[in-house]
């Protein structure tokens, strides 16, 4: 502090002496030299203008723990039987014969839903026992609606007829129809043939339960897979579904479900059975009946998903458990024929992904600028746990891969979802880029010196840059880069011309001055611009000093 209160003074007591100054140096400084020595193009280009636009390269569908189903295809194509396929996915287990009870599959939530059979009788009735409360006949259709925790249903066609209140109090009632027989469930768009709906009315949603489904029954109406693909796929896929399923049974979703159609596996019911692929999918079912992946003599939680893109990945990495039958493993079968997602590339400007990190609660960012990663992939290159940091105009958070692909999907469109964490990214504005410049010259007058130079910031070229000039190791003052030099304006015209600098300084006797450039993103005066010794130009000697000193010599050579 007590340093730079002393450059003030000498500023001022030596401020009439500037325009000398300035005309002494202004023709001694070789700029181009100068700019070339930095390290700056000097080709008059303006740089290019910053990308705004990402580009995402990925691979896979879905999470990539345990077996692909694309990789189990690609393996049955090359002659894998549906054991090697299994055993390659799911290290150190064995197959055994073991047959679970029936299985209860979430449906849906919804407020309200029809329910009818085009060639079969449905009945709705409280707790599942006693008389039907409401009953329709082939083509007839019934409705059904959550009002509070009461469940209310009424025909509706042919000919409607009268609310009737079947359970209160978010009791269940069960919805019995013609077993083999498809029976179309408006809420979920889908028939079903086998088993008993059940429904509960609570807060005014309806939950739908399809239960008293046998394992088999279940697996049946599973849409994993095309029924197309080779048989030993398919009986791969029969396995693992129904390991998977008998491992919810031993630790249920729910008191009221075993399983969810959606979040666990693709239970979609009849449509798959009476598919063009069906015969083949329920034959592969059937071969396979009983047999369960097991690992400790347990039935093990056999994930998969749809394609891993080359490798899978840990369980531990993607979920929570490190389970040991669950490790990565390299898999280039998963480059199968006719697979999409092997492989895929997505496309996003800087200004969609600050709006869905905002969107998704992530913090305001502006528009995004750059995305680095921080660290944490996991064996597979995927992102889940990695920390991703991104930059934007007007912030930077942290977050992980998960959540980052997470925040893109919620608003996005499906066509450009990123399937899978496993991605990388590229485009943006590189990070910060650091100031240039140089000292050119140190000129000294008494105990004083001005020191001249120029700076330039790449990452804010409109604004001046803080140089910071030390004495001997020791500060003396802060100056901006802020005034006119021609020759940069000619040079580098996107920059334009005032980023020169030009600072007084106390520098007595044989000093050393350097100075530092301020980087404007960081506030880090670490870039050295140069250093310089004082220099002292000789005393002008005027004729009537030289006629002084001539007489003086004649006097001692007369006293000679």
């Amino acid at each position: 502090m007590n340093q730079e209160m002393d450059v003030g003074r000498a500023v001022g007591s030596e401020r009439g002496r500037r325009s000398a100054f300035s005309r002494c140096v202004a023709t001694g400084v070789l700029v181009v030299m100068a700019l070339v020595g930095a390290g700056l193009d000097v080709d008059g280009a303006a740089p290019a203008a910053a990308a705004t636009s990402f580009d995402f390269s990925g691979g896979g569908f879905g999470h990539g723990v345990g077996m692909s189903q694309w990789g189990a295809k690609g393996r049955a194509d090359a002659g894998q039987t549906a054991p090697q396929i299994l055993a390659a996915y799911y290290a150190g287990t064995a197959i055994e014969s073991t047959f679970p009870g029936a299985v209860r599959v979430k449906l849906a939530d919804a407020a309200s839903t029809t329910v009818g059979q085009a060639a079969g009788n449905v009945s709705v009735t409280p707790d599942g026992a006693g008389s039907p409360s409401v009953t329709a006949g082939p083509g007839a259709t019934i409705g059904l609606r959550a009002v509070g925790d009461t469940l209310v249903a009424n025909n509706v066609t042919p000919t409607p007829g009268p609310d009737v209140t079947v359970t209160t109090g978010g009791g269940a009632a069960a919805v019995a129809f013609t077993q083999g027989t498809p029976m179309s469930v408006g809420a979920t768009g889908r028939r079903y043939q086998w088993g008993r709906l059940v429904l509960r009315a609570s807060a005014g949603r309806l939950e739908l339960v399809l239960d008293q489904l046998s394992m088999q029954q279940y697996l049946w109406g599973l849409g994993e897979v095309p029924g197309s693909w080779p048989a030993e796929a398919l009986g791969a896929q029969a396995i693992a579904a129904r390991s998977y399923a008998a491992y919810r049974l031993a630790h249920p979703a729910s008191s009221r479900f075993d399983l969810s159609a959606s979040l666990d596996e693709a239970y979609v019911g009849a449509d798959i059975e009476l598919g063009s692929g069906g015969p083949n999918w329920v034959a592969a079912v059937n071969a396979t009946d009983g047999q369960v992946l097991t690992y400790g003599g347990a039935a093990i939680q056999a994930f998969y998903a749809a394609s891993d893109g080359g490798s899978t990945e840990a369980s531990e990495y993607v979920f929570v458990a490190a389970l040991p039958y669950l490790r990565p493993v390299d898999d280039p079968w998963d480059r199968a024929i006719g697979n999409p997602n092997f492989s895929w590339h997505r496309q996003y400007t800087g200004t969609e992904l600050g709006s869905w990190l905002t969107a998704a609660g992530r913090g305001d960012v502006g528009e995004v600028q750059g995305i680095d990663l921080v660290s944490g992939a996991g064996a597979s290159g995927r992102l889940d746990k990695a920390q991703v940091r991104v930059r934007g105009s007007s912030g930077t958070i942290t977050l992980t891969g998960a959540q980052l692909r997470s925040a893109i999907n919620a608003s996005t469109s499906s066509s450009r979802d990123l399937l899978s964490t496993k991605f990388s990214f590229a485009g943006g504005v590189a990070p910060s880029a650091p100031p240039g410049g140089k000292l050119d010259l140190a000129l000294g007058w008494g105990n004083a010196a001005l020191v001249l130079g120029w700076a330039v910031d790449p990452d804010t070229p409109a604004q001046p840059v803080t140089v910071r000039l030390y004495v001997n190791g020791a500060f003396a003052t802060a100056v901006a880069a802020d005034r006119s030099r021609d020759d940069i304006g000619r040079l580098l015209p996107w920059f334009g011309p005032r980023h020169a600098f030009a600072g007084l300084v106390t520098a007595p006797g044989a000093s050393t001055v350097c100075a530092y450039a301020t980087d404007t993103s960081s506030q880090d005066p670490s870039l050295l611009l140069g250093c310089a010794a004082v220099l002292r130009p000789k005393p002008v000697i005027t004729k009537p000093a030289a006629r002084k000193r001539a007489r003086a010599k004649v006097r001692v050579a007369r006293k000679r």
